[in-house]
């Protein structure tokens, strides 16, 4: 059974704010040895649940995990282990997905009433994800001129083969398995997905130590 330990967000944080994909990959690069179940918060309380209950050692870790937690001091882009997704917070950054200077990737926008919510297709185990708000003026006037019109007409989620960086990217069969292995730190987390006719049926995920 799981055990949770809970910090104050307001209290045990130096931000007083938690960013649960960031916190995932301090706690999976620290040496803590028992393996992270999941994250939640709730009010003013921020609960980390690891498979096991860890040691003393592992415990005063954790601490010293929580006590650094920077999210305003994070990289310009932060992955998202739960769909495999990196977050680019700079449009210069992200646009190289798109434009050929890294790769050249189809890519799908959402459309709300403040902003695009723009995602890639797979590159190097990843997707791309990048919110544009249209407050910025410039970076708006350049998607809408130099990408809008190019994006794929295919559905949004359809699943395309992982490809390495500069080759060329191609469906899947339908009933295709296709697996992403993410290393970070000591662990590996691969995914299997699965699929049937072009549908995405289920998702397998086993974490192991590298």
């Amino acid at each position: 059974m799981s055990t949770p330990y809970v910090y104050s967000i307001i209290n045990d944080f130096p931000q007083a704010q938690v960013h649960s994909d960031l916190l995932t990959i301090e706690i999976q690069n620290s040496t803590i040895a028992e393996t992270l179940d999941f994250i939640e918060t709730s009010g003013d309380n921020c609960t980390i649940w690891f498979v096991n209950a860890l040691t003393l050692g592992d415990e005063a870790t954790l601490d010293a995990v929580v006590a650094a937690h920077a999210p305003d001091g994070a990289p310009p882009s932060v992955v998202n282990l739960s769909s495999n997704v990196i977050v680019d917070t700079v449009w210069a950054t992200f646009k190289q997905y798109l434009d050929g200077t890294i790769a050249d990737l189809y890519f799908y926008t959402q459309t709300y009433a403040d902003r695009y919510v723009i995602t890639s297709d797979y590159h190097g185990g990843f997707r791309h994800q990048y919110t544009l708000p249209f407050s910025d003026v410039a970076d708006k006037s350049d998607y809408d001129t130099n990408f809008a019109p190019n994006q794929d007409s295919r559905r949004p989620y359809e699943q395309l083969a992982l490809t390495a960086k500069d080759s060329t990217i191609t469906y899947l069969p339908s009933g295709d398995i296709d697996k992403i292995e993410t290393i970070i730190g000591a662990k590996k987390k691969v995914d299997q997905y699965n699929y049937t006719s072009g549908d995405l049926t289920s998702i397998t995920t086993t974490i192991v130590d590298v």
